[in-house]
């Protein structure tokens, strides 16, 4: 699973299974350690609405589970804030 997050403050969420993925998007809010997903269509069961923004992964605050950072996305946030 991963998410990538755009300048437009649009998102896309992709949880990717052995025989399919599935995208959500929306948009996000981004404060000083948190990033607020704010689904378009639907909202997966998979992925929280608030993500815990560390060192070198995003932490889900409202379900199990992180996603790691890759060095592209550490740029784009320290650029955003």
């Amino acid at each position: 699973m991963f998410v990538q997050l755009y300048a437009d403050r649009s998102f896309v969420f992709t949880n990717a299974g052995i025989l399919k993925a599935r995208s959500y998007s929306g948009t996000y809010q981004l404060n000083s350690h948190t990033v607020l997903l704010s689904y378009t269509d639907f909202e997966p069961d998979v992925v929280g609405k608030q993500l815990l923004i560390k060192e070198n992964e995003l932490t889900f605050l409202d379900r199990e589970g992180s996603v790691t950072i890759d060095s592209i996305q550490v740029e784009f946030l320290k650029r955003v804030k």
